[in-house]
């Protein structure tokens, strides 16, 4: 709840307000933290989508001492991390958007709220003289863990901001992702909601 009130974030952080808005209800938010929404290691949770698409490091702690490690090798499998036995989440370090950059977060889950993420996605994107020049898309429950869609991504940068390059992004991202079947979900239809809100993630983050 402090990161969704945070001034900063809400004007410098869209993808990381919208992601954290979207966790739970209320009064989850008011006793959960990001840090715990991160080391659940869920492939649905709402925090890392953003966070990777921000670049993201993580300092752990233990009595050996502290270590980094990026966001992007932080998951190594549903509820596995690469936290060892003894250490602990000490500090999210989130750099600055690139200039220019713009963000946002999308969840699709069946109910509005208290529910998990049937697909997460998160976007920052920077565009300069009509051209994408930065370009990064973080998604959740597309694979085990969660993941940046680099295919995608390239498929973006140095390319004019039009519709049907946009909505190859979205068919690129969804074709380069490994979800699985559940009872929330088919991976069929995962797919195409993968599809569907990088498109929309990416025209709501440009405001066309």
């Amino acid at each position: 709840s402090s990161i969704v009130g945070n001034a900063t974030v809400q004007e410098r952080f869209g993808v990381l307000f919208q992601g954290s808005n979207s966790v739970a209800s209320p009064q989850i938010r008011n006793r959960g933290t990001m840090a715990g929404n991160i080391c659940s290691a869920l492939p649905s949770a709402d925090s890392p989508p953003g966070l990777l698409c921000l670049g993201a490091k993580l300092v752990c702690v233990s009595s050996r001492g502290e270590r980094i490690v990026d966001m992007e090798d932080f998951f190594l499998g549903p509820r596995q991390t690469a936290l060892a036995e003894d250490e602990l989440l000490k500090e999210i370090q989130v750099p600055e958007m690139p200039e220019g950059g713009r963000g946002a977060y999308i969840k699709l889950s069946m109910r509005s709220r208290m529910d998990l993420a049937v697909v997460g996605v998160g976007v920052v994107v920077a565009v300069s003289d009509g051209v994408f020049r930065d370009v990064r898309i973080g998604l959740g429950s597309a694979a085990p863990i969660p993941v940046r869609a680099r295919r995608a991504e390239a498929a973006l940068l140095g390319e004019k901001v039009e519709k049907k390059t946009i909505a190859e992004a979205g068919r690129i991202a969804a074709e380069s992702s490994t979800p699985r079947t559940s009872h929330r979900a088919s991976a069929e239809y995962r797919r195409l909601m993968i599809e569907a809100l990088v498109k929309r993630a990416i025209f709501q983050a440009l405001d066309i």
